[in-house]
């Protein structure tokens, strides 16, 4: 049985995106009322990829270097912003992307309050692949299954399959209670 290592990582403190605005986080509420500095955070996450990657060297130098270029100079390579016309009239429906992202080599997915989740190109920032898993599933063990806003972790990639929780439903954000795996045709 092969094994895979796996670094998961959340940066707290002044640098969290959530600035003391997290319920329930120890380190987050310590860190109340003070400003918040998402591109140091962004640039923190990034330098420790490469501290990461440095320990073992699986990526190809292709690879490595839009994270190199991105720690030198802390220019935005890319940016995506929210989509503004998904919502409608959907009760604690946003289009804001606040989870924690996953990349693989040329791709990075990210969910949205808004139930989608979408796959980005690494090199461009265009949407590749959007799926709105917001409403009503079919689950395989006949209960009945909902979809809804993507917070908090990011999508899990395991075996050749991606894992989405879908359902949100804290801060009035929209509930659901499903696992979703999507696989390569």
């Amino acid at each position: 049985m092969a094994s895979y290592e796996m670094n998961f990582d959340g940066l707290v403190g002044p640098t969290h995106h959530y600035a003391g605005l997290s319920f329930g986080n120890v380190a987050s509420m310590g860190n109340r009322g003070k400003v918040a500095r998402p591109k140091e955070a962004a640039l923190g996450g990034l330098k420790k990829m490469k501290a990461v990657r440095d320990l073992g060297d699986k990526v190809s130098d292709d690879e490595k270097k839009p994270i190199d270029d991105a720690i030198a100079d802390g220019d935005v390579v890319w940016e995506a912003p929210p989509f503004q016309d998904t919502c409608g009239t959907r009760q604690g429906c946003h289009t804001a992307q606040p989870g924690a992202v996953t990349a693989i080599p040329g791709v990075v997915f990210s969910g949205s309050l808004d139930g989608h989740i979408r796959a980005y190109a690494t090199d461009t920032g265009n949407v590749i692949w959007d799926v709105d898993t917001a409403g009503e599933i079919d689950t395989v063990n006949g209960v009945a299954g909902r979809g809804g806003s993507l917070n908090g972790p990011g999508a899990t990639l395991a075996g050749g399959m991606l894992y989405v929780s879908s359902g949100y439903g804290l801060l009035n954000f929209m509930p659901g209670n499903v696992l979703l795996a999507f696989g390569v045709e």
